[in-house]
């Protein structure tokens, strides 16, 4: 088993979050190995205001056909310009490569979508499918810390590439 999270902060008068990754104990009790840094804000979609915020968060991962896919948060989830973004690799500790068709899930109020993340992967009760979960903004105009949950169909495919399907 591995565990993935993020470690967020502050420092240089901007805030972060940077994804780790760790192999665990079979008994879940323990790090087997120290936790090793996977991913780290870098591409141009999560650097929108670099001088404020620099995040990777939120990481979701599962395996498919002997690929592992890794969705994120990229950027601040308190504006607009937060997505969502997803990287592949061959072992659960990578190397990860972020694909370069990020983000997956903007910002677009032409369909009352701001600023999505946060996300789950979830399959159906009978296995045929997977759901990607996620939230947005409550009031797209007006970002707050009020949430609305989305739920997708989530189609993998080979070689590595993933999209949202449509909506629930």
């Amino acid at each position: 088993p591995y565990l993935y999270f993020s470690q967020n902060g502050e420092r240089s008068g901007h805030s972060y979050g940077i994804i780790y990754g760790a192999r665990m104990t079979n008994d879940l009790a323990r790090f087997e190995s120290e936790p090793i840094l996977l991913l780290q804000a870098s591409q141009r979609w999560e650097r929108v205001n670099w001088e404020r915020n620099r995040c990777n968060e939120g990481p979701a991962v599962i395996k498919h056909k002997g690929v592992y896919y890794m969705t994120y948060s990229g950027n601040s989830t308190f504006e607009q310009h937060c997505g969502i973004g997803y990287a592949t690799a061959r072992h659960p500790l990578g190397k990860w490569t972020k694909n370069r068709a990020n983000p997956i899930a903007a910002t677009n109020l032409d369909i009352g979508v701001s600023s999505p993340g946060h996300n789950s992967i979830v399959s159906s009760p009978d296995g045929s499918e997977l759901f990607y979960v996620y939230h947005t903004h409550a009031d797209p105009i007006r970002p707050s810390g009020d949430r609305v949950v989305h739920i997708y169909r989530l189609g993998l495919y080979s070689p590595g590439r993933l999209i949202l399907a449509g909506q629930t």
